[in-house]
């Protein structure tokens, strides 16, 4: 306990007054205190400036090219903002909370390319700046500014109104109001950032991961099962799943699928399609079936009945592409199997405002044309917004958007670049498979798989580094699931995330 006396006359009447005045003042000064240990008072200001790199990485306007990541940036900032604004308020405990963001690369080299990386925050912490550096730490942004806002480990002095004052101290006002399972988040997430080598990581988290895939097992058999039997009553040649969510999810649409069928199987015929569950209801650029996973049954019906009806736009595409292809001298037009499933009637109008934008720039602009013959390499026509770029594997990327002059000069100004990289590409392709057989035969993996912003020679990289890391990570990583990213996590269904960059003892 903590004393601290003011001299005062001494007076007999005040003594019981003076012990009442004491009671409140230490009640008032123990929710102070409480208040000052449980939260760093970070201003708004000074939250917002802290996070201001990240906003600029994360914001959705960033992502017009890519519906399915703005989507889920929309509406992890909308949750984030919500539990940032529950700490600054600080009268409620706040649930810990993990978020997906998909984050924009900023780097000079990256930038032209337009890679974009996924990354899962976990907020555990009932600390407004434990927070935020725990969002920039994650998501590999500068913490310049908030390392300057120290969190205070001392509450400013409290003004003394009354002649005599005992109240106890911070620690004990901390321990009988102390939020429940606050201690639990705070030594949770230290234990999680305090690995620093991938054999650490790969110790502390490897039972997380075997629980998980032990969990998963039965629903992976279950797809499976779910798959086969679809395959053989509804005569398709496979069904696949082209969303971000886990496997109970897609399990969920193999269920209901199965019960549509057992009951209207006499109402349409889908023999030799693919049925993919993706975003959207309809029939997409390659033909197959596509089933919104968030769709009613009722819309899926509809669709299976009248999918010859949606054929016409199909059938269209060839003919635009090879128009667009005489257009930029004889260039191959090509279909990205990496974005988001695109129905067919919208990339039949992309097609059609392409074309339209060339044709009207060649016609006012008759001597601007592209340079030599661009046979042998692809482009890929996307959607209405996004920057032109060329991909790891050579392909050019350009939106429909894009205005006639931008299109013929960005590929005169990248025509040998993209030969390069697609040369490039053609030679590394079989060595990397070869290398994936490799590490899984010698590590033991059931899988390793490379996100799509992860570049060839990462993934090499990575691959050889833990090759050579056989004898210590061996253990850990027998009969595991692994994938190379930018970040460490453990994903619902057990698969190891590492970055590719992982560091050694």
């Amino acid at each position: 306990m903590c004393t601290r006396k003011v001299a005062a006359p001494k007076s007999k009447t005040t003594s019981k007054s003076c012990h009442l005045v004491d009671t409140t003042e230490t009640n008032m000064r123990g929710f102070w205190l409480l208040q000052q240990t449980v939260k760093r008072g970070l201003t708004e200001g000074e939250t917002a400036t802290a996070l201001r790199p990240f906003y600029f990485a994360v914001h959705p306007d960033l992502f017009g090219r890519y519906p399915k990541e703005q989507s889920v940036n929309e509406e992890s900032l909308k949750k984030l903002q919500e539990y940032l604004c529950t700490l600054q308020v600080g009268r409620q405990k706040v649930a810990p909370l993990s978020l997906v963001f998909y984050i924009r690369d900023t780097a000079a080299e990256t930038k032209s390319q337009g890679r974009i990386r996924q990354v899962h925050i976990p907020l555990l912490s009932q600390c407004t700046h434990e927070t935020v550096s725990t969002v920039l730490r994650v998501s590999n942004l500068p913490l310049d500014y908030i390392s300057q806002l120290k969190p205070s480990e001392r509450p400013p002095p409290w003004p003394s109104t009354v002649t005599t004052c005992h109240y106890p101290s911070a620690r004990s006002v901390y321990e009988a109001y102390r939020v429940p399972g606050a201690e639990t988040f705070r030594s949770s997430w230290k234990k999680r950032v305090s690995y620093d080598t991938l054999n650490g990581w790969l110790s502390g988290n490897r039972g997380k991961a075997q629980r998980l895939q032990q969990t998963f097992a039965p629903i992976r058999k279950e797809t499976e099962r779910l798959s086969a039997a679809l395959k053989e009553l509804m005569g398709v040649t496979d069904v696949k799943w082209a969303c971000g969510w886990g496997v109970s999810q897609f399990r969920a649409c193999l269920r209901s699928l199965l019960n549509l069928h057992e009951e209207y199987k006499h109402k349409y015929n889908i023999h030799g399609h693919t049925i993919v569950f993706g975003n959207e209801t309809g029939v997409d650029l390659w033909g197959n079936i596509s089933l919104g996973k968030d769709d009613i049954t009722n819309n899926w019906l509809s669709l299976l009945q009248y999918v010859e009806h949606h054929q016409t736009a199909l059938s269209r595409l060839p003919k635009l592409e090879q128009r667009l292809s005489s257009l930029l001298s004889d260039i191959s037009i090509a279909r990205s199997i990496h974005q988001p499933v695109v129905m067919a009637t919208d990339y039949q109008q992309q097609l059609t405002k392409m074309i339209a934008t060339v044709e009207n720039y060649r016609a006012t602009n008759p001597h601007s044309v592209v340079s030599g013959s661009l046979q042998g390499l692809q482009l890929v026509i996307e959607c209405t917004t996004g920057p032109l770029i060329d991909s790891p594997s050579g392909r050019i990327h350009i939106p429909a958007s894009c205005p006639g002059f931008l299109v013929i000069d960005f590929l005169n100004k990248h025509t040998d670049q993209a030969r390069e990289i697609q040369n490039a590409d053609h030679r590394t392709r079989d060595r990397r498979q070869r290398l994936v057989e490799t590490c899984c035969g010698e590590l033991g993996l059931q899988s390793l798989l490379a996100d799509e912003n992860i570049s060839t020679e990462q993934f090499d990289s990575c691959c050889q580094r833990l090759l050579q890391a056989q004898t210590d990570i061996q253990e850990h990583l027998r009969d595991g699931q692994l994938r190379v990213t930018h970040f460490y996590t453990v994903m619902s269904d057990g698969e190891m995330c590492i970055p590719w960059n992982w560091k050694s003892a």
